[in-house]
């Protein structure tokens, strides 16, 4: 390998790293736009309030187990302790439930996505070939 291709592929040490350079699969966790990506998301508004109760969900419950777990151990008995792992469980359980809820809205949209890719393309495909017909007498 020559030492001009390897300069040329090696990221720049002195540079600070483009946002157009980057495919950051996480920034668009949230319904965040990264300036300058090929290719991304179509994010709705509705994608991004979903997501957002979703972390909320998932946030709280994180929350309840680190509390449980630790400054509540001691304190947690009878009725309250059902009720408090209770709440803790049932918003792991929604937080899992809107993820399902996102999965499918986003395996709907990309398969009507595909489909119109390829209704799409063979539409050009047959304006090409009525062109080269129309261009050659016979």
């Amino acid at each position: 390998m020559r030492l001009e291709s390897v300069r040329r592929d090696a990221p720049s040490l002195g540079k600070a790293p483009s946002w157009r350079n980057r495919n950051l699969p996480g920034f668009f966790l949230l319904g965040g736009f990264c300036p300058g990506a090929s290719l991304g998301p179509m994010l709705t508004p509705a994608d991004a309030r979903r997501r957002w109760v979703g972390l909320f969900c998932l946030a709280l419950a994180f929350g309840m187990l680190v509390w449980g777990q630790t400054v509540l151990k001691d304190r947690l008995e009878g009725m309250s302790y059902l009720l408090f792992w209770g709440l803790c469980f049932g918003f792991t359980i929604a937080a899992v439930i809107v993820a399902l809820i996102d999965m499918r809205t986003l395996r709907r949209r990309t398969r009507e996505e595909h489909r119109h890719l390829l209704e799409r393309t063979l539409e050009q495909v047959e304006k090409d070939s009525e062109k080269k017909k129309r261009k050659r007498p016979r």
